[in-house]
């Protein structure tokens, strides 16, 4: 099957009161619009054992709405962007190549960019020789925040039949991600490196699924990461905070589940 769509999006102009508002910050943000374009493809080969889904995508952002850290203010605040553009490919799969076995991922090639934003705000001690110049920056063509350029996942989870009621399988996920910057002004010290993590698991379960008892290991290689970094400044000293999840380190476990009543 293929397909094509146009979508047209709106957002209200919005008022910054998240952190409460200021005569600084009483004027609201102008509204948000899109359009957004899309083709793709879905299709099932080699007799029915892989599905497949391809779609490109191109969307256009004017006056785009986000959130910046305001190191002089220690706050979040709401700026206008001026106009995004984020384009790509995004490719899943889910394959059964053998019986007993199930593959399942996905790619996500993105060229997410500012089209137009010449006023953005410096970060703390950004010289002129880095581009601030009267306190404002020029982020035309730079990169969005929290937007890699290419993520993957691949998935596999291999069952092993057993004589009796029980039956045992083997998962593993990993994950990977290109380096990106957690601030829409670009400081080069809040840059999130490359990361990759993968996580395995080992399980016994019943036939008719109504319990199970697994073994697992999250970020098996301890492959340290942050989800993201943001600028902070503490009784005038300037510094950066980062945002982790549960597995930026290796943990291990033992999870046990029963269902009850039908499902």
């Amino acid at each position: 099957m293929v397909y094509g769509s146009y979508t047209r999006g709106y957002k209200s102009q919005a008022f910054d009161i998240i952190f409460g508002m200021t005569p600084d910050r009483a004027a609201p943000v102008p509204p948000e619009t899109s359009d957004a374009f899309e083709l793709g493809l879905k299709a099932e080969l080699f007799g029915r054992r892989m599905r497949l889904g391809v779609t490109a995508f191109h969307t256009t952002y004017d006056d785009f709405q986000g959130q910046a850290f305001d190191a002089d203010q220690s706050a979040f605040v709401l700026t206008s962007a001026g106009s995004v553009v984020t384009s790509g490919v995004e490719i899943d799969f889910t394959a059964k190549p053998m019986d007993n076995l199930l593959l399942t991922g996905g790619v996500a090639f993105t060229d997410a960019r500012y089209d137009e934003y010449t006023n953005g705000s410096c970060w703390t001690g950004q010289t002129a020789a880095e581009g601030c110049v009267n306190g404002f920056q020029d982020l035309t063509d730079k990169p969005l925040p929290n937007a890699p350029d290419l993520k993957f996942t691949l998935q596999g989870r291999y069952d092993i039949p057993l004589d009796g009621p029980v039956d045992l399988y083997v998962s593993g996920t990993y994950r990977w991600q290109d380096d990106t910057n957690s601030s829409v002004f670009q400081r080069p010290s809040l840059n999130i490196d490359s990361y990759g993590i993968f996580d395995l698991s080992f399980g016994i379960e019943n036939d008719d699924g109504r319990w199970s008892v697994t073994a697992f290991a999250k970020n098996v290689f301890d492959e340290f990461y942050a989800n993201a970094i943001i600028e902070t400044t503490l009784d005038a000293r300037e510094g950066t905070s980062h945002f982790l999840t549960r597995d930026h380190r290796s943990y291990y476990g033992v999870k046990a589940e029963f269902r009850f009543g039908g499902y």
